[in-house]
């Protein structure tokens, strides 16, 4: 028995009177049923762990983000550099198509 179980135990036998058998059968009784709570709570809790957020699913999920931070920042990064690139080839073949104009009308 721990130190409580023995409390319990003096308890029962000084104030109610009862035997040392009977004691020791209220406490196992008491001991089986905070077992049974505990299982249910258990239970309880790892049913909805999904829902609780814990430090360690806080740490992981900052991760993800600032990956997907950095990727979709790499990822927009290589599109601007695209549409650069795209801009100055539009603008070389208006001039080029300008300049092909102008020595078409221009003697």
């Amino acid at each position: 028995m721990i130190i409580s179980e023995l409390k319990a135990f003096d308890l029962l036998k000084s104030k109610f009177k009862l035997s040392d058998e009977n004691a020791r059968a209220v406490i196992s009784e008491i001991n089986a049923v905070d077992q049974k709570i505990t299982e249910q709570v258990d239970d309880e809790f790892m049913k909805r762990k999904d829902v609780f957020l814990t430090k360690d699913d806080k740490v992981e999920l900052i991760e993800k983000i600032e990956n997907q931070r950095t990727g979709l920042t790499g990822k927009i990064e290589r599109t601007r550099a695209d549409l650069i690139k795209w801009m100055f080839i539009f603008w070389i073949g208006q001039l080029a198509a300008l300049f092909g104009l102008f020595k078409l009308f221009l003697p």
